[in-house]
């Protein structure tokens, strides 16, 4: 069994849904503990030391993470992508180290991170089955509803068995194709809180949309794509003067019939959603084969985003 943390109780009962019986989420609900209310809350002859003060709901919440982490393999904390967020992550593995409940666990702050041992290991867990679902219901390996003569559902990995290795590398990507129009339509399920629009070519179109996840969920990645931008791989962008939310990818070029190239060929790209605080916009942008000295995503692909949103809010748009 594995062990997530978030903030939110109603969060919490959304997130198990999707994650199943392998995993136990819990919730924090806010902070566990504060500083002592007392005058020596700060210890100022002791290099600043803090005296905290767990609360009796805190230790009803700590009680149960100790419980549950003691019967799991992982601890998962995603909490808020805020400073109070990292503190309650901060307290609660402070709390746990004290009870030496983690000397034989892995702990992982998966989302904000974007970390492909965190992504992967929640992957495993799923079946076969429910790692395909789960793409095809946001539109992976799925046509685009349109009339667009040059469309193409991907391709996700097709094996009467998938093996461990095989539903880790489709938890950050690999074994899939799609395109940037099918990326696009998949992050306006975080854009639309919930709700997935399927892309049209005239205006006069009717809109399609279809719900994917619950309100919640979906604006809290969101928020951790928006920390992506802030303190993650895309932090050369957070002092835009357009608010940013997306992710940066960058991967080996796939050579039909030969597999990844391993000659500094790559595919570096920077999914978009701004402005953060109000959608309007969803820019993905793909580098095919960028100079193999200056390939990443954040370097080559992220600054066209920004120079486009920036036009855009010139044109009165944002």
């Amino acid at each position: 069994m594995n062990v997530l943390i978030v903030e939110s109780p109603s969060k919490a009962k959304s997130i198990n849904k999707y994650l199943g019986s392998d995993f136990k989420v819990l919730a924090s609900v806010g902070h566990v503990r504060d500083l002592s209310a007392k005058n020596d809350a700060i210890d100022t002859e002791n290099d600043f030391q803090m005296k905290w003060e767990t609360s009796d709901r805190g230790k009803k919440v700590i009680k149960e993470i100790t419980e549950a982490a003691k019967k799991s393999e992982n601890l998962y904390l995603a909490t808020d992508p805020d400073r109070e967020g990292e503190a309650i992550a901060w307290h609660i593995c402070q709390l746990l180290e004290e009870k030496k409940v983690l000397e034989d666990k892995q702990v992982f702050r998966a989302v904000f991170n974007s970390s492909q041992v965190g992504t992967a290991m929640i992957a495993i867990k799923f079946s076969d089955q429910q790692l395909r679902e789960n793409l095809r219901q946001f539109g992976f390996g799925e046509y685009l509803n349109m009339d667009w003569t040059t469309s193409y559902p991907g391709l996700i990995l097709d094996r009467p068995k998938l093996y461990e290795i095989d539903r880790a590398s489709l938890g950050y990507g690999y074994s899939m194709a799609a395109n940037s129009l099918q990326i696009a339509r998949a992050y306006s399920v975080f854009a639309n809180k919930g709700y997935m629009i399927e892309p049209k070519i005239k205006f006069d179109e009717e809109v399609t949309r279809k719900k994917i996840l619950d309100e919640d969920i979906a604006i809290f990645i969101l928020d951790a794509l928006r920390e992506v931008v802030l303190n993650g791989t895309a932090k050369n962008l957070k002092n835009e003067s357009v608010s940013l939310a997306g992710k940066t990818g960058t991967a080996e070029k796939y050579i039909e019939g030969v597999g990844r190239a391993k000659d500094g060929r790559y595919l570096s790209s920077f999914a978009s959603i701004f402005p953060y605080e109000d959608p309007k916009f969803i820019m993905v942008v793909t580098i095919d084969e960028p100079d193999p000295n200056n390939y990443f995503g954040a370097d080559v692909a992220a600054p066209v985003v920004t120079k486009m949103s920036q036009f855009l809010k010139r044109l009165n748009r944002l």
